[in-house]
């Protein structure tokens, strides 16, 4: 009745299929029992996680790491958790922490380049994109938001060939598609990107961002019609940016 792995075994369980009252409630019998089982925790902290109770998440993250220090994963997450809440300076000073406990933690790096990117320290994000890519080669999140970091540094160039080595790894990859009509518009070739979110749109009907993008384009190509009518959509799918742009040139 106290075989604290077993508890947590079936804690494991019941998340698995998704029963996540009945995996709490094992997870609550597990740290009764020993309160430094830091995987009971840290579960704990991944299902307040996935809820969106980020605060709550963050406690159970650090009730992990009181009871194992080096438990980079719970660094790792409770990053996660921080960013989610805007505190960047917080998230970035735990992904590195983690990395410092685990340095192959490749996903580690992508997280701490975006928290890097966001604010504003483009080179910084892209030396950590580099480092999860140097982990492994095939991972196109960081490739597409390595390529965001070179766009936002106007190194129009080198974004597009991260973008397309994004698509080569995932080529149904949206974001990337809609980040390379976003390349070719600071570029100022509207048909590439125009064509670029005609592919994301194709792909996903509802990306709002990418209907935000060809209005862009097809203003540009005197369309304004056409514009409209795409931020009147991007509007309908949860643009701010279209409601915006159909204020200001489509009443």
């Amino acid at each position: 009745p106290i075989n604290t792995d077993a508890l947590f075994g079936k804690a494991q369980s019941f998340y698995a299929i998704n029963k996540k009252d009945s995996c709490v409630a094992y997870l609550s019998k597990t740290t009764f029992i020993d309160d430094t089982y830091s995987k009971a925790f840290y579960l704990s902290g991944q299902i307040n996680f996935e809820a969106g109770d980020y605060k709550y998440a963050i406690t159970e993250y650090d009730r992990a790491i009181n009871a194992k220090k080096d438990y980079a994963y719970a660094y790792n997450d409770r990053a996660s958790a921080k960013k989610q809440l805007g505190d960047d300076a917080g998230a970035i000073a735990d992904y590195e922490k983690a990395l410092s406990i685990d340095s192959k933690l490749f996903f580690a790096y992508n997280n701490l380049g975006s928290c890097k990117r966001n604010k504003g320290d483009n080179a910084g994000a892209i030396e950590a994109y580099n480092k999860a890519i140097a982990l492994k080669s095939d991972y196109y999140i960081a490739l597409n938001n390595r390529g965001t970091a070179k766009l936002n540094l106007n190194d129009y160039a080198a974004a597009i060939a991260d973008f397309d080595a994004a698509l080569k790894q995932k080529p149904n990859y949206t974001l990337a598609m809609n980040n390379m009509a976003s390349a070719y518009i600071k570029k100022k070739d509207y048909k590439s990107a125009t064509e670029w979110a005609n592919k994301a749109i194709q792909a996903d009907a509802k990306l709002a961002a990418a209907y935000v993008n060809r209005g862009i384009a097809k203003q540009m190509l005197k369309d304004e019609e056409g514009a409209c009518a795409d931020w009147k959509k991007a509007a309908e799918y949860g643009a701010a940016e279209g409601k915006r742009y159909t204020s200001g040139f489509c009443d």
